[in-house]
């Protein structure tokens, strides 16, 4: 294979792998008086995935969540 295929396809086959692991979540919109324990809750019927949730969004601080903002939440 020529070089000039190789590039063009390496990036196709690693736009398909970041294309797959964000298929495996869906955005939430925070609402105001949600708390990320309440939207672990609500979303993934249990609210001790709380942390799996700060991790996703790399978020360090479940206080710094503010209303509007969009969170990525697993399936």
């Amino acid at each position: 294979m020529t070089s000039r295929f190789r590039r063009p396809l390496l990036f196709l086959c690693l736009w398909s792998l970041a294309s797959a692991a964000f298929a495996e979540d869906w955005l939430y919109t925070v609402q105001p008086g949600d708390t990320v324990w309440d939207i672990s809750h609500n979303q993934l019927k249990d609210w001790r995935y709380w942390d799996d949730i700060l991790k996703r969004n790399k978020i360090r601080n479940a206080a710094t969540i503010r209303p509007g903002t969009k969170i990525a939440i697993p399936l």
